[in-house]
């Protein structure tokens, strides 16, 4: 198993990333967290396209090569989360609440485009339901970053 001290903020900002036009990665021997926006990769390719100097060295094409180059070894893929897991998570805070209210309003604001919009919306109005939501939430990523550093034999310690 290996062990990597790695930054609990870097690693949750990439676990829980919902911008798809951007990749994070976990250097396994380092324990940095690396994000590649889909504009590094545009200019990556541009300058391997190109020979451009300036723009490899803006986009720093060395550490992109290196991370292809050492992908699934020392590079691993940090995976983006599923708004399916964060639709459950509301799913499964809603159907554990006690306030019968909250649960009717929280559960019509999550139906249709635009849910984690308005759930978050109506938490605002309950402050200490929108804390115990930041709990649940934080809890349940947490058991899935454990989930996956397991099955990459990490053992980890955040700061």
């Amino acid at each position: 198993m290996r062990q990597l001290t790695i930054s609990r903020v870097d690693f949750e900002d990439a676990f829980e990333i919902g911008n798809f036009e951007t990749d994070a990665y976990l250097d396994c021997t380092s324990g940095a967290v690396i994000f590649i926006t889909a504009d590094d990769r545009a200019a990556y390719d541009f300058a391997s396209e190109t020979d451009d100097a300036d723009t490899s060295e803006a986009v720093n094409t060395h550490l992109i090569d290196q991370i292809e180059a050492e992908f699934g070894t020392r590079y691993l893929a940090i995976p983006k989360q599923d708004s399916r897991e964060g639709y459950r998570d509301m799913e499964q805070f809603i159907a554990a609440l006690e306030d019968e209210k909250l649960q009717s309003l929280l559960e019509t604001a999550i139906r249709g485009k635009g849910a984690f919009r308005r759930f978050k919306d109506v938490l605002h109005l309950y402050p200490e339901a929108q804390q115990a939501w930041f709990k649940f939430r934080d809890e349940h990523l947490a058991e899935r970053m454990a989930a996956w550093f397991e099955e990459h034999e990490i053992d980890v310690t955040f700061v």
